[in-house]
């Protein structure tokens, strides 16, 4: 069985980070034994790093083991999604006007329709439709799904953000940070914006004129798929085959792969794609004896002016202490969304990939099979791509092959969550899906 609860988010090294040398790199977390969570914070907050290790601040939903404590202040929610909770203590927390008698699924969808903030900076960001449904996933497990005929009262919440979306697309293109392969060349795309209308008002069903800054913002065709495949060579971020900006640490090309000496390394590649739906991947390369602290990830949604985006990422082990994460980069502090115990230091090279679809839901697949989905509106309509190596003094993490394309990650049928959790922690919450 498991439980859940709201509580505040606390500035520590992550549960899988324990046996890590890396005091020095906390992010904020959820309580222990904390697999998988939903923040409800905005990304002002998310952005916001602790100024010492225990801080508390924010709050989210927690799914912890039926026996784990929760501490006091924290609101206990049981075990069933449509048992009632107390709106008043929820709203006294988050500070939001929740109804007094709410089920602990509308309070869930409240907070990413009605409640929201179409901006995303005060709180989470309006959660939207993809093919006409709405959806909120935690660690696997799709808490709640509605259609937008089911939801009139927040459907001017979601056209809001739309358009802010496009706004906020349309601004920076016309201020030359959104690149297109033009007459040749890569270079500035100041009519960037309109390639991204067409998918947001499908997702919508509305006309993209409801959405669209002025009525001449006619929709047009969609980018294309950016590689490297580090056959370049050289340490400066020029000399890769595509454009990339270092923003954390330093990543290196040699023979065809790239790798870092660095704890961590983050960079973006400069180069958009045609919209926020869309998927990032590299290639675990093998690099012979793995590390617990050998890691290799892709990023998904990055911004073109910020260290903010979603990362995913493997881990090598040489015991049984290897993890993926989803986790989200606010201004270069991170989040930590969820945790997967598992294996994958046998087989290498093999892909990590991150997806994110219309519907704001996060895929981590690994060797091309999905090992965790979440959801979270940090980043939206970011349209960059980017990668994540990491390495504490033993075995350099090597990538290869990266890539980042919108082909297919908006036109299929709706990710399947993937379940991540033990079944014996989620049983009783899936009984209420």
């Amino acid at each position: 069985m498991a439980q859940l609860a709201l509580a505040q988010l606390e500035w520590r090294l992550a549960d899988a980070d324990d046996d890590e040398s890396r005091p020095d790199h906390p992010s904020w977390c959820g309580l222990p034994g904390s697999r998988a969570l939903l923040d409800l914070r905005g990304e002002r907050d998310a952005g916001t790093p602790g100024t010492r290790i225990g801080q508390q601040a924010g709050w989210a939903v927690h799914v912890l083991p039926d026996q784990a404590e929760i501490p006091a202040g924290a609101l206990p929610l049981g075990v069933q999604l449509d048992a009632p909770v107390d709106g008043t203590e929820w709203r006294r927390r988050v500070g939001v006007e929740m109804p007094s008698d709410v089920t602990l699924r509308e309070a869930i969808a409240l907070c990413y329709t009605r409640f929201s903030d179409p901006s995303g900076i005060d709180r989470p960001g309006t959660v939207r439709p993809r093919r006409g449904r709405y959806g909120v996933t935690i660690g696997g497990v799709k808490v709640w799904s509605s259609r937008i005929e089911q939801l009139h009262a927040d459907r001017s919440v979601l056209i809001e953000r739309a358009k802010r979306i496009a706004r906020m697309q349309k601004l920076r293109s016309q201020a030359g940070e959104h690149v297109s392969f033009i007459d040749g060349r890569w270079q500035p795309d100041p009519l960037f914006f309109r390639r991204l209308l067409a998918e947001q008002a499908r997702n919508l069903k509305v006309d993209w004129s409801e959405i669209a800054d002025h009525p001449n913002d006619t929709p047009l065709p969609r980018g294309t798929r950016h590689d490297d495949d580090f056959s370049s060579g050289g340490s400066d971020p020029s000399a890769f085959q595509l454009t990339w900006t270092a923003l954390v640490g330093s990543i290196s090309t040699s023979a065809g792969i790239c790798y870092s000496f660095s704890n961590p390394a983050r960079y973006r590649a400069d180069h958009d794609v045609g919209g926020d739906v869309h998927e990032a991947a590299i290639d675990f390369v093998n690099v012979g004896t793995p590390h617990y602290n050998t890691q290799v990830g892709a990023c998904v949604r990055y911004s073109s002016s910020a260290d903010t985006c979603i990362q995913v990422w493997s881990r090598k082990s040489n015991g049984s202490n290897s993890y993926k994460r989803v986790s989200k980069i606010v201004s270069g502090t991170e989040t930590v969304l969820s945790d997967t115990p598992g294996q994958d230091n046998t087989g290498a090279p093999w892909e990590i990939k991150a997806t994110v679809d219309a519907a704001d839901l996060i895929t981590l697949y690994v060797r091309g099979v999905s090992a965790d989905t979440h959801t979270d509106t940090t980043g939206a309509g970011n349209t960059r791509g980017g990668m994540r190596l990491r390495d504490a003094g033993s075995g350099n993490p090597q990538g290869d092959n990266f890539y980042i394309d919108d082909a297919g990650a908006g036109s299929g049928p709706a990710a399947r969550p993937t379940r991540h959790l033990p079944r014996s922690l989620t049983r009783g919450l899936a009984r209420g899906v």
